[in-house]
C-alpha cells in the first residue's frame, strides 16, 4: 500500500493547464509534492510548467500510481494502459458508474482490475491526501496541514468539509 499513500512517481491521465478543472486542481496541488508527477494528456506539450505525456505509454518512467480524472468512457482504456505499464495502483477520481446506475461498467473495471493486480480506489472517488509528505489528490479547496489524526471518510463531501 506504500505506492498508495507514498507513492515516489504519480501519473495524472486527465490533467490539464486549466486549474478549474479537476486534472488541474489535481497537477497543481501535487506541484508541492516531493515525488514526480507526468501529467498526460494527449493535446498538450506542458502542464502548469510540468512536461506533459501524451499517453501513459509514452512515459517511460516507471509510475507508481495513476489518478484518472477524465470521462467515464475512457477509465477503461486507461486501465488497459495501466495494465501494459506493469502500474498496480490507480485511484479512479471520474464519475458516471454505479451512482448513477451503471453497475455493470462498474464491475467491469472491478474484474479488469483484480485480473491485472491493479488496486483500484474508486471510481468517483474523492482522492487521499497524505499531508505528512505534501501528497494531496483531492479536489478540496485546501489541503490539512501535518498533525496527529488520521482522518478516512466514504464522503468526498464530509473529507473536505472537516479538512476545510
Amino acid at each position: 500500500m506504500e505506492k498508495l499513500f507514498a507513492p515516489k512517481t504519480i501519473a495524472v491521465v486527465g490533467a490539464s493547464q486549466n486549474q478549474e478543472k479537476v486534472g488541474g486542481i489535481l497537477i497543481k496541488k501535487l506541484l508541492n509534492y516531493k515525488g514526480k508527477v507526468f501529467p498526460i494528456n494527449p493535446s498538450a506539450q506542458t502542464i502548469q510548467g510540468l512536461k506533459a505525456y501524451s499517453s501513459l505509454e509514452s512515459c517511460k518512467e516507471k509510475v507508481d500510481l495513476v489518478i484518472i480524472a477524465v470521462p467515464a468512457e475512457f477509465v477503461y482504456s486507461t486501465l488497459e494502459q495501466c495494465a501494459k505499464c506493469s502500474v498496480n495502483y490507480a485511484i479512479v477520481i471520474t464519475a458516471g458508474f454505479s451512482e448513477v446506475g451503471k453497475n455493470i461498467d462498474e464491475e467491469k473495471l472491478v474484474q479488469f482490475a483484480r485480473k491485472n493486480n491493479i488496486r483500484l480506489l474508486g471510481p468517483n472517488c474523492f482522492g487521499i491526501c497524505n499531508p505528512s509528505i505534501n501528497l494531496d489528490t483531492t479536489f478540496s479547496a485546501l489541503t490539512p496541514k501535518e498533525g496527529d489524526v488520521a482522518f478516512i471518510s466514504q464522503s468526498g463531501a464530509l473529507w473536505s468539509f472537516i479538512s476545510d
